[in-house]
């Protein structure tokens, strides 16, 4: 795990990259995963937030933030798979507490009102 840069308090954060996958996999793949701690899981500040390729031997997404009230589950999930071999342009965005899945510029769902617990340390790992 590396430590980034990241500034104390940020409640504002976009992940922006080109995902491109040659296959499915029947396990989770991730991303990318931002924490407060060293943990994986299932403890406050554990995904702040974290991507997977789902399990479903496709290519959909799953993505993780800790809320106040949820420590793991408050997910987003793709409803369809991205497709194999093509380059894919995916913006993840998070404005204080509403969560913004982007897929090629185009919108694709919101979460809002949701208590995001941000990056609160600027040891972050990613």
């Amino acid at each position: 795990m590396n430590q980034t840069g990241i500034d104390v308090n940020n409640q504002n954060i976009s992940v922006l990259f080109l995902f491109c996958s040659n296959g499915g996999k029947n396990y989770y793949r991730n991303i990318f995963h931002f924490s407060n701690n060293k943990n994986n899981c299932c403890n406050p500040g554990d995904r702040i937030p974290a991507m997977w390729s789902n399990p479903d031997n496709g290519n959909s997404l799953l993505t993780v933030v800790s809320t106040s009230s949820n420590f793991n589950n408050t997910q987003m999930n793709t409803d369809f798979n991205l497709p194999f071999y093509t380059p894919v342009f995916i913006g993840l965005v998070i404005n204080g507490n509403t969560m913004s899945l982007y897929i090629n510029n185009i919108l694709w769902k919101i979460i809002d009102k949701i208590n995001i617990i941000h990056i609160i340390t600027n040891n972050t790992i990613i």
